[in-house]
């Protein structure tokens, strides 16, 4: 498919006086999602490894985020961080109007300060998961 056909969304807020982009593209295969306060990209991350990873869902069988490229020592924050959005959006998506929605596999890129507070990073995991609602939706 063509680029032009591609759904995509951008959105800068402020949280705790920090202005934070938000940055939706939907593939046919996997939603990028890119949040930055940086300026730059950060660390990249996958949350699960194939469109069937979307289907089911159960406590049982999380889905863990995987640093694929950045800073891999210190990522088990942002890989919960990105674990969140996902099932958040899982929530919200598969089980809408009784019908099975699949979730495709995210890439999300995260670069967020260094001194970033939980209190944000929870207003961050919403905006994330509402942006990428908006664009599913558009």
């Amino acid at each position: 498919s063509s680029s032009s056909e591609l759904k995509s969304s951008l959105s800068t807020i402020t949280i705790n006086s920090h202005p934070t982009t938000f940055v939706c593209t939907l593939f046919s295969d996997r939603i990028l999602l890119v949040i930055t306060q940086l300026k730059t990209f950060g660390s990249m991350f996958t949350v699960g490894e194939s469109v069937a990873d979307g289907v089911f869902s159960s406590s049982s069988n999380q889905i863990t985020a995987k640093c694929v490229l950045g800073h891999k020592e210190d990522s088990g924050l942002s890989e919960t961080v990105c674990a969140r959005i996902n099932e958040l959006l899982r929530e919200k998506v598969c089980f809408t109007e009784q019908k099975m929605v699949v979730l495709p596999p995210l890439f999300v890129t995260l670069g967020v300060r260094k001194d970033v507070q939980m209190e944000e990073l929870r207003q961050i995991v919403q905006e994330a998961v509402e942006c990428v609602l908006k664009t599913m939706n558009e």
